[in-house]
């Protein structure tokens, strides 16, 4: 789901069309991610572009910076465990 360069509007829309080929990508089930997907469309986090499961799908400004936040976190764990087990010279 490439969506660099898109950050400045509020719905970015993603590669995604297929629930069921987004669930093959992810190795979910269908009904697992449609559940989960409801669950975000309900936050406004996701939506269609037009039909649901047949249509570009979007995320929300608010979810993918979320996101990003989350990743650089973890990135940050991983970079203070690097730095402990291998200190600077």
């Amino acid at each position: 789901m490439r969506i660099q360069g898109r950050a400045a509007l509020d719905q970015i829309p993603t590669s995604v069309v297929s629930i069921v080929d987004f669930a093959n990508w992810l190795e979910l089930s269908r009904t697992h991610l449609s559940r989960k997907l409801r669950d975000a469309e309900d936050l406004g986090s996701v939506g269609w572009l037009g039909r649901r499961g047949h249509s570009v799908m979007w995320v929300s400004k608010q979810f993918h910076q979320e996101y990003m936040a989350v990743q650089a976190a973890k990135l940050a764990i991983v970079e203070a465990a690097f730095c402990a087990c291998f200190p600077a010279p």
